[in-house]
């Protein structure tokens, strides 16, 4: 996903071939370097970034012309451990889903008035074959071994809540929290109650605490 001409490619095949993109999911998850940023191999650290980060870029710069041309679409893009505080051993993958947020902000605040809306998701702790490096790896085991506790602990959210979420982002529930952090571990219900509120306090968004900045 970061070759930005193959990814072109895929997305005018695709709408080709089978139609119009209504709903684009970014689920680009690179995690494999540990450790303070002086332990890390700088290769596998910026690798974490460019997929994660940049891989989203070319999908969403892609797809959000042909959504714009025709006045709608949604785009949900995964974020995850570090997107809203510290996670120093795990520096590549936090800064890059942090910049994901960002992005997701930035993108929806240009496209929303457009019909097309962007989302943040945030699927919480779910056993995958990232998570099972860090569990399994030795880097993982030294740098990381929380990951452990909290499997150890019960918290394993299944895939399919995450799912469910986007499938109700699909279909257009949570519209008002465009631009916005939604999770798999929130009660939909409840969250769909609480929309109107969390939008008045400007909750879910990735802003510094204490600090009056306007928006360009």
């Amino acid at each position: 996903m970061v070759d930005l001409a193959a990814v072109e490619n895929a997305f005018t095949r695709l709408a080709t071939e089978l139609g119009p993109v209504d709903i684009l999911i970014n689920n680009h998850g690179s995690f494999q370097g540990f450790g303070p940023i002086w332990d890390c191999d700088p290769l596998v650290w910026w690798r974490d970034v460019e997929i994660n980060l940049r891989g989203t870029f070319n999908a969403c710069r892609s797809v959000a012309p042909m959504m714009l041309a025709r006045g709608r679409g949604r785009i949900v893009n995964l974020v995850g451990g570090g997107t809203g505080n510290s996670f120093p051993h795990g520096s590549g993958y936090a800064s890059s889903k942090a910049a994901v947020m960002r992005l997701t902000e930035c993108l929806n605040d240009i496209t929303i008035g457009h019909g097309v809306r962007a989302f943040a998701v945030d699927p919480g702790l779910v056993r995958s074959a990232m998570t099972e490096m860090q569990l399994f790896s030795e880097a993982g085991k030294t740098y990381v071994p929380g990951i452990q506790k909290l499997f150890d602990d019960g918290v394993n959210i299944e895939p399919s809540r995450a799912a469910l979420l986007i499938a109700d982002i699909a279909a257009g529930r949570f519209d008002t929290l465009a631009g916005r952090l939604l999770r798999g571990v929130d009660d939909r219900d409840a969250l769909a109650e609480e929309m109107d509120a969390i939008v008045a306090a400007d909750g879910r968004a990735l802003r510094l605490s204490d600090v009056e900045q306007a928006k360009l």
